[in-house]
């Protein structure tokens, strides 16, 4: 018969980031991982011993400054990254903001509004913590490539060679400034999904929250809980999934 899938994500039980992806892919037993290393080591531990049982494992994490080569390098591993930096930004797409002002009662034409003014503050948010997430993703990749460093571990002199040839060919100022001119880019053009992917602020839902009519962050995430278990939810949720990683695979072996 066919196996059972499982989807280990990052967060812990009552989250609302399980929450949301219990909602977002009920065709998956989803169990939480807390720590995304915690993900990825239970999805391939779990499915190299997929002989011994009836189920089959895949994970999900959030993007967190990731390189399209450890994206490809996970996926490889039945693990997706998410296309924002953090569960949570989900909801600060426009058109999933879109769906929650209606849930909330607004006209379309306050929604758009709403959505409008959101949006702009998320930019002038970018605008003030560039230089900061600049440095948090070169820091993630001068991490990755110090451990690209192939040469065998008993072989001290040839590792040591490949040790110097890297770190000569490391530039992190340059990289910063390269990293800044992106987000620069980004605000620029107006493009709020590279923003929400590459900027890792953890006041961006709260901007939500306030311009959505609520005190406080946990207020709008008490609401989207209730809308979780509610009917009046499945607009939200179609346009939710439409966003979601589709690598995540739903058919196995």
């Amino acid at each position: 018969g066919s196996r059972q899938a499982i989807m280990f994500v990052e967060g812990t039980r009552g989250s609302l980031d399980t929450a949301l992806y219990r909602w977002l892919y009920p065709e998956f037993t989803v169990l939480p991982a807390r720590t995304c290393d915690a993900v990825i080591h239970s999805v391939v531990t779990f499915n190299s011993q997929d002989r011994l049982h009836r189920y089959t494992a895949c994970g999900l994490i959030d993007y967190d400054h990731r390189s399209d080569h450890q994206i490809a390098w996970l996926r490889d591993r039945r693990v997706s990254a998410l296309p924002v930096s953090e569960a949570e930004n989900l909801i600060l797409l426009p058109d999933v903001l879109y769906q929650i002002a209606l849930l909330l009662h607004f006209t379309p034409g306050e929604a758009k509004e709403k959505v409008d003014q959101i949006t702009d503050e998320i930019f002038t948010l970018a605008k003030e913590s560039r230089d900061a997430a600049a440095l948090r993703k070169t820091k993630r990749r001068l991490d990755e490539r110090l451990k690209s460093v192939s040469a065998p571990a008993n072989e001290a002199s040839e590792f040591a060679a490949e040790f110097r040839l890297l770190l000569a060919d490391i530039d992190p100022e340059k990289m910063i400034k390269e990293i800044a001119a992106e987000i620069d880019r980004a605000i620029g053009d107006g493009d709020l999904e590279f923003l929400l992917r590459e900027i890792d602020e953890k006041g961006l839902v709260s901007i939500a929250a306030k311009h959505l009519g609520f005190a406080k962050k946990g207020e709008l995430e008490d609401f989207l809980g209730r809308v979780l278990r509610s009917p009046d939810g499945d607009g939200l949720a179609g346009v939710m999934r439409a966003r979601i990683p589709e690598q995540v695979p739903t058919e196995f072996p």
